[in-house]
């Protein structure tokens, strides 16, 4: 009889209601609002954004968000703009750019920075720097404490030819304490441009450490690795032109030869031959005064090398600037053993 009542009850029950789940089983979760999903969306796609190895089942899911939002609310405009924002991450730009062009037009748009900053990289991807700067432009005033977005400027400006302009906005992002490796190169690379060879150095060196530190962040991540040794490279030159503006500071070439070391331990090759064509540039970019740092150094690389003829050579400068060097003996000691050969016997 309670069995009867009880399931004549549930018909009765108002719409949205169910009846309860069995036993052991775990009630269905509530359902979510569209506000919830779309911000689930959009902390997908800042993830996307950043974790290129997982991009993919990022945006999948975002684009299954952003799905069920329009089939909900078929004219929800934010919905459109997510869409469009999953587009451009998995590089299909041009279906992209007339949607956010149609959000960023909208009430709600035109109070949305990110709006401005997407179609502004959408522009830039077409060369149209004009358009792009003026729309980076529109998102820092909504948002003026983004890095990114006077990076944005910069590149434009530069291809605009207008060289103060990306100076100073670099500087902009510089001073606000971004953790950006990508503002530091650009800032390095400009500060070259304009001569200042040792701020320069210093902002490359940010952006590799900045760098050391996104690697280590994301492990195993190959697009970090690359990035990487891309910064290399803007240190490497920048340190080039540094060597040949000090040339008698010894700190320059030791750090060169680090940085070859790192680099090239890096991409996994061996480093000697580079090495010691840099020393040898330290030599002849010395002269007359060359520290025997660089004569020792070259002649443990000649040694690692077996080029038993270089090692000793620079070992014989080196014994003219100081003979009593305890290293440049022990080099001297090892030529034989290092080269291959025989080691002179007892009383020869």
């Amino acid at each position: 009889m309670i069995r009867v009542l009880l399931s004549s009850l549930i018909l009765f029950l108002p719409a949205g209601w169910s009846a309860l789940p069995a036993h052991g089983q775990e009630p269905p979760p509530p359902p979510t609002t569209v506000a919830e999903d779309l911000d689930r969306a959009l902390d997908l796609l800042h993830q996307a954004e950043q974790d290129e190895d997982n991009r993919a089942r990022y945006l999948a899911e975002a684009n299954d968000l952003v799905a069920a939002v329009q089939q909900r609310e078929p004219n929800n405009v934010k919905a459109d703009f997510y869409l469009a924002r999953v587009l451009v991450l998995a590089g299909r730009s041009k279906d992209a750019l007339r949607s956010v062009e149609r959000y960023a037009k909208t009430r709600q748009g035109a109070n949305d920075w990110e709006a401005f900053k997407i179609l502004a990289d959408l522009q830039v991807q077409g060369t149209y720097w004009t358009l792009a700067r003026g729309n980076y432009q529109k998102a820092a005033e909504l948002n003026p404490r983004e890095p990114d977005l006077y990076l944005g400027m910069a590149t434009c400006s530069l291809q605009l030819g207008k060289f103060e302009d990306a100076l100073k906005q670099l500087e902009t992002a510089v001073n606000m304490g971004t953790q950006n490796p990508k503002i530091y190169d650009a800032y390095a690379q400009v500060l070259l441009r304009d001569n200042q060879v040792d701020r320069a150095l210093g902002a490359a060196e940010s952006a590799v450490k900045l760098a050391q530190g996104d690697v280590k962040n994301r492990a195993g991540s190959m697009r970090a690795l690359q990035e990487l040794d891309a910064r290399y490279a803007t240190l490497e030159a920048t340190l080039t032109l540094a060597v040949r503006k000090h040339p008698q500071t010894l700190r320059l070439w030791q750090r060169g030869l680090e940085i070859i070391d790192e680099r090239l331990e890096l991409n996994g090759r061996v480093a000697t031959q580079r090495k010691l064509a840099f020393v040898n540039q330290g030599i002849q970019a010395t002269q007359p005064n060359v520290p025997i740092e660089l004569y020792l150094k070259k002649a443990q690389l000649s040694i690692e090398a077996r080029r038993r003829e270089d090692a000793e050579s620079a070992l014989d400068e080196a014994d003219k600037i100081d003979p009593t060097n305890p290293l440049a003996k022990q080099l001297r000691d090892s030529l034989p053993a290092a080269t291959g050969e025989p080691a002179p016997r007892a009383g020869q």
